[in-house]
């Protein structure tokens, strides 16, 4: 081992550390504002149905079945290359739920 730069071969064993627990840190954020670890939370939208009933995910009083435009921006989704909102096009954007992690960590894609 070269110990000429050992402050570098730290830092570097450091990044790598927290490179590999980014993915574990994801998991256990919360990213709807709501207090609730998102591994746990049964409302994405904070609407007070559970999920796993609820009908209308964006609140627009729209059933998700019918719904044409689950991000509400006016766009079809059939011709929307933007289902986030972020300016991003979809075929570019890393972080399709705008949480801030990136999608290839990200454990909560809502």
């Amino acid at each position: 081992m070269n110990m000429r730069y050992p402050g570098f071969i730290a830092s570097l064993v450091l990044v790598l550390g927290l490179v590999f627990s980014f993915g574990s840190m994801a998991a256990d954020c919360v990213t709807h504002g709501d207090g609730i670890n998102d591994k746990y939370d049964t409302d994405c939208d904070n609407d007070g149905t559970n999920d796993k009933y609820d009908t209308d995910l964006d609140n627009d009083g729209t059933n998700d079945k019918y719904d044409t435009d689950m991000d509400n921006d006016g766009t079809n989704d059939k011709y929307d290359t933007d289902m986030d909102n972020d300016g991003t096009n979809d075929k570019y954007d890393t972080d399709m739920d705008n949480d801030g992690v990136n999608d290839k960590y990200d454990t909560d894609r809502h």
